[in-house]
């Protein structure tokens, strides 16, 4: 049997921008929902066969902290952070808890925002990239010094 993997024709969503001789075409993450640099696609597979269709920016509604939403406001900050790291949540999310997980995928610290201004400390944490999750969504990678 063929592979199907269509989705209603949006399997996967791609972003594709064209090459130029100086590389000044790029796509950078932070800011895709307003990128205009490409053009998106929608890509499946019906009965074996790959499709490509000019699609529309995807809607990630609900994937994540939304920060664009008062009710699940986060703001962490020092960016990069030293001895002392301010998580500063919504009432929304008093009482919600938050993870500090390495590259490696493992917990280094973890606790509840029982406030709405959190203090973490960073002390004795190994320098590098870590992202903060509130509960199970991602809420924004940080640099520990």
């Amino acid at each position: 049997n063929a592979l199907t993997w269509n989705h209603n024709g949006e399997a996967v969503k791609a972003f594709k921008i064209n090459g130029n001789a100086t590389g000044s075409n790029i796509f950078d993450l932070n800011l895709w929902e307003s990128s205009s640099a490409g053009t998106w696609y929608n890509w499946s597979l019906v009965n074996g066969v790959f499709q490509e269709l000019v699609g529309a920016e995807p809607n990630c509604q609900g994937l994540g902290v939304n920060h664009k939403n008062e009710e699940n406001r986060v703001i962490i900050y020092p960016n990069p952070v030293t001895n002392i790291l301010t998580i500063v949540v919504a009432p929304a999310l008093v009482g919600e808890c938050f993870s500090l997980v390495d590259h490696l995928g493992k917990v280094v610290r973890k606790g509840n925002l029982n406030m709405l201004n959190n203090e973490v400390l960073t002390q004795g944490i190994e320098s590098g990239i870590y992202t903060v999750f509130i509960g199970s969504l991602l809420a924004q990678k940080i640099i520990v010094n």
